[in-house]
């Protein structure tokens, strides 16, 4: 019986890592403004809350291609020193 490789997705994903100091800094520089500041600050600062709770779930924050400035995905992957 085959098996299924598992993949591991927080190192596969590393192939679309950008650069930041924070993630407050990634989602202002990687989101479009539309689908982020542009709806608001209350919606701005729901997204960023989710994406904090996705990093300390999965260890990485990841914006698609549909929502980044640069049309493909993007992630972020935080420090050591934390968020």
């Amino acid at each position: 019986m085959a098996t299924k490789a598992k993949i591991n997705l927080y190192e596969s994903m590393k192939k679309y890592k950008v650069e930041a100091c924070s993630l407050e800094e990634f989602c202002k520089k990687y989101y479009k403004h539309g689908a982020y500041e542009g709806r608001g600050k209350d919606y701005a600062t729901h997204c960023l809350q989710s994406q904090k709770r996705y990093v300390d779930k999965y260890g990485y924050a990841f914006i698609t291609r549909h929502d980044s400035t640069v049309g493909q995905h993007v992630t972020w992957y935080p420090n050591k020193a934390g968020i």
